[in-house]
């Protein structure tokens, strides 16, 4: 049994012009294309040189960075240094070898990298990391 289109008495096909709907999804993917690298925009650090600087596995860590405005970034998540403290200790339940990787601006005050710190010696994480440049990295 086979389908044919008949054609209606004033000789047009009824059929869809998908031309224009593929035009449009292709405009609209290569605007989404352009877009994301713009709205993942990550906090740019300044971060103190260490003679001793080395590469750390950051697959098994948890990334904590502290911006030179105080923003406190948990694996690219926003969050007051209030919550910290509890989100370590609900990740450190799931993993007892938790280790934590902290970056902060040279800026950033002395007061705000210790209640980071405080908050994940508080919630039992015992390995925590400093990021720093080597000095060849200036």
């Amino acid at each position: 049994m086979a389908f044919h289109l008949h054609e209606q008495e004033d000789g047009v096909l009824a059929e869809i012009n998908m031309t224009p709907l593929v035009d449009v999804l292709l405009v609209l993917l290569i605007i989404f294309m352009v877009a994301m690298p713009l709205m993942a925009r990550q906090i740019e650090v300044d971060l103190p040189v260490a003679a001793s600087a080395t590469k750390q596995n950051e697959a098994t860590q948890l990334s904590v960075v502290i911006g030179r405005d105080g923003i406190v970034r948990v694996n690219e998540q926003t969050m007051k240094v209030t919550a910290v403290k509890a989100h370590f200790s609900a990740l450190r339940q799931g993993d007892h070898n938790l280790s934590i990787t902290l970056a902060a601006d040279q800026q950033v005050p002395y007061g705000k990298v210790m209640q980071v710190m405080d908050a994940a010696r508080m919630a039992g994480v015992s390995k925590l990391n400093f990021v720093t440049q080597g000095k060849g990295n200036d």
